[in-house]
């Protein structure tokens, strides 16, 4: 069998995923790259659904229930820690404002600090809805993989 039946049918279901999914496995079959590809981005889709329903969940729980958040943040506390070893900076120069500081809010995707691999700045992102409680590691400071960074306390799901 050829690709090109697989792209026919594709094209007339689109959003098609157990024929997606057989199309994925052709191509692994094959030796495809292209395969290990959509078979991970069908996953990656899969997984993206799946928080959307947990958020709504947890939504649901907080704030339509009004369940307290406190008791979390003792229980399961949100940690920002060195994904690998580095010197970590709280600001681009000494000159700069730092990133983030004490008591203020942060979303997934706010830039908290910078990781200094080798010679090789990297940025680091909150990683979750909060605002940062304590600043663990000092400015310049050697950490290694696994040190917490910052602690955070959550914000409820909106």
């Amino acid at each position: 069998m050829d690709e090109d039946p697989y792209l026919n049918q594709i094209r007339l279901s689109p959003g098609n995923t157990k024929l997606l999914r057989d199309y994925a496995d052709w191509l692994i079959g094959k030796e495809d790259p292209r395969g290990e590809y959509l078979e991970t981005e069908l996953e990656f889709r899969e997984a993206e659904a799946r928080i959307a329903e947990l958020r709504k969940r947890m939504y649901e729980i907080t704030v339509v229930r009004g369940l307290d958040m406190n008791w979390l943040d003792v229980v399961h506390p949100l940690f920002v820690t060195a994904i690998v070893d580095g010197i970590f900076f709280l600001a681009e120069t000494p000159e700069n404002r730092p990133f983030i500081r004490e008591g203020e809010p942060v979303a997934p995707d706010t830039i908290v600090g910078m990781l200094e691999i080798g010679t090789v700045p990297n940025q680091i992102a909150a990683g979750f809805h909060g605002y940062v409680s304590e600043i663990v590691a000092s400015n310049g400071q050697s950490v290694q993989c696994g040190d917490i960074l910052m602690r955070l306390v959550r914000l409820s799901p909106r």
